[in-house]
């Protein structure tokens, strides 16, 4: 397993890599889960076919992608190993993390203005980092971003291979937010905003910063049009459906002051809202709890548990996510993971492209000609069946396990159908069933199935 620095800075259009060599020393003893001697030959086989099928390009334009947030509480050098397995077992291509405790005094910003780190006017950078995954030998790319003061804050990113080839400018606030521009010839531009604000308890010194945070954000959604697609994720140490917490002053419009003047009076909790009514004003919805009404709790401790890692999504993204859920996190922590599955629709669709041009969307030949792909279960072998069982049950058995949130029998439905779906399309995919390829052709659309 290598842990290679690339030091490439984040611009409008990504640079080449430049790849430097730096031998983890912290791997080792993570690293001892995949050589696990117990492992039998098909377990091998199944994990072979799956890294080959999650790392193929045209899986983003065939399946759902899911996006995850998680707060790790801290040791991300030696949870990475399991964070990247994790990502490749459950199809998740963009990972946030928060409470990285990484600290780094030179990451600060000049002004209040400093938020477009990566424009050309701008000599501070975010560097891409190289992850080495064995035994695949893809490279994820990690981008930290460390706080310049606290030490128990910090958030980092990690992008698989297939989604960073659309990764566009990034542009952040130190340890508390990233944001990253995806662009996707002729189709959607996904923004997605990774946030860990500060808790409600922290110093008064976080009010400039949560500012500035609430200012950026406004800004972006009010400039944004129609191909722009928006998902604002992270711990934001705050529950958006508990009605206790309110402030009558709470205006977006003072946002747009440029200079900042704290009002000592107000409580703790301002800003936080002040966040909220910003995102409700401007109808964004909260995913997970469109399938988990009311949400679990996804923070508990000893004294109280709480629902604060939460994923927003705009209004022109809904229809396009098909479930969300919170599970149990592959690390130690007192958070859960939280994430969504995002349809491959939302990068196929013909009507979403940004022009009106006639070329076709680049999974399509000029004949308008593609290929359909169905199993062929007559050429499924016995060794085959009883592994897709074996892993079908397992997986079910876990969800079964799980405790249902929601007093919507529809809902609940949705869930779990969704669950198990993905479940059963994953366990197909892994263990490399026959396929019989079909040729289609249609006159009257671009569009093409793969």
């Amino acid at each position: 397993m290598e842990y290679t620095n690339i030091n490439t800075p984040v611009d409008v259009e990504n640079q080449p890599f430049s790849f430097i060599s730096d031998q983890s020393k912290n791997n080792q003893k993570t690293q001892k889960n995949n050589e696990n001697p117990s492992n039998n030959n098909k377990k091998n086989n199944y994990n072979n076919n799956y890294l080959n099928k999650y790392f193929n390009p045209i899986n983003l334009y065939s399946k759902t992608i899911n996006v995850a947030s998680l707060n790790i509480r801290g040791g991300l050098e030696s949870k990475m190993i399991n964070l990247i397995d994790y990502m490749i077992t459950y199809d998740i291509h963009f990972l946030h993390l928060c409470k990285t405790h990484k600290k780094d005094v030179k990451n600060s910003l000049n002004n209040n203005n400093d938020f477009q780190q990566n424009n050309k006017n701008s000599y501070r950078r975010l560097n891409h980092i190289q992850f080495t995954h064995t035994p695949s030998n893809q490279n994820f790319i990690i981008i930290h971003n460390p706080d310049p003061e606290n030490p128990s804050s910090g958030i980092s990113i990690i992008i698989s291979p297939v989604l960073y080839k659309h990764l566009g400018p990034i542009e952040y606030v130190p340890g508390r937010m990233i944001h990253a521009f995806f662009y996707f010839k002729k189709h959607h531009q996904l923004y997605i905003i990774n946030l860990y604000l500060p808790p409600l308890t922290s110093n008064n010194i976080n009010f400039n910063t949560l500012h500035q945070i609430n200012k950026y954000i406004l800004q972006q959604i009010n400039k944004a049009n129609k191909y722009n697609y928006f998902i604002l994720m992270g711990n934001f140490n705050i529950n958006p459906h508990h009605n206790k917490l309110y402030y009558k002053n709470n205006n977006d419009n003072d946002l747009m002051i440029d200079s900042f003047d704290h009002c000592s009076n107000i409580p703790k909790h301002y800003y936080h809202k002040q966040l909220l009514n910003i995102l409700k004003n401007n109808f964004y919805k909260d995913l997970i709890k469109r399938y988990l009404n009311p949400p679990p709790p996804t923070f508990s401790n000893h004294n109280s548990t709480s629902y604060i890692d939460i994923i927003f999504g705009s209004p022109n993204i809904i229809n396009y996510i098909i479930y969300g859920n919170i599970v149990d996190a592959p690390v130690d922590t007192d958070h859960k993971l939280i994430y969504i599955s995002i349809n491959n629709y939302f990068f196929t669709n013909p009507n979403n492209f940004i022009n009106n041009s006639n070329d076709n969307i680049e999974l399509n030949n000029k004949k308008h000609t593609s290929l359909i792909e169905k199993i062929n279960y007559k050429k499924i072998n016995t060794s085959q069946w009883m592994d897709f069982h074996n892993f079908v049950w397992d997986e079910f058995s876990r969800l079964n396990s799980q405790n249902i949130y929601d007093d919507s029998i529809q809902i609940s439905l949705n869930t779990h159908y969704e669950a198990i779906q993905q479940i059963i399309n994953r366990t197909i995919k892994s263990l490399n069933f026959p396929i019989i390829k079909t040729t289609y052709t249609n006159t009257n659309t671009h569009m093409k199935f793969v």
